[in-house]
């Protein structure tokens, strides 16, 4: 049983761990998706994101209620897609995404939540075009975990 923002803190911080320990990724920053921007491209919080950057979300999908009972004792399973957005500058072929990408999945298959959150079907590295300066690769999966209220 798990609590929606523990949830997220172990699916936030399992990425921002990986993406220390990769290489491919050093000294790029990972922002979450309500981090502002300018368009010079440095965030509000003054990382240069101009060699590129990560956005992490969780976008609830779906909850369900799998018990009836008394407060504290109900059970819900709450369902969603979790989202890795990979920023590059365009021109390399997605070659450097790509390496981010490999490194991102690598942790989430590894991912075994003591809270029960649990991820399927993640994504291969998902070439999604260019974004302004940058070509984007893109990885999803889908979450769901169990809550007590």
């Amino acid at each position: 049983m798990t609590s929606t923002s523990e949830a997220v803190d172990a699916l936030f911080g399992a990425v921002v761990t990986a993406w220390g320990l990769s290489a491919s990724a050093t000294g790029l920053p990972l922002e979450y998706a309500d981090v502002k921007a300018d368009p010079a491209g440095e965030s509000v919080d003054g990382n240069n994101r101009t060699l590129g950057y990560g956005r992490v979300t969780l976008n609830h999908t779906a909850g369900l209620q799998g018990t009836m009972g008394n407060v504290g004792n109900r059970q819900f399973s709450s369902n969603g897609i979790f989202t890795i957005q990979i920023f590059t500058p365009a021109g390399d072929g997605y070659t450097l995404g790509r390496a981010i990408g490999s490194d991102m999945i690598t942790a989430l298959r590894a991912l075994r939540s003591p809270n029960g959150v649990s991820l399927n079907n993640i994504s291969p590295p998902l070439e999604s075009g260019i974004t302004g300066a940058y070509s984007m690769i893109l990885i999803t999966a889908d979450v769901s975990y169990r809550e007590r209220a």
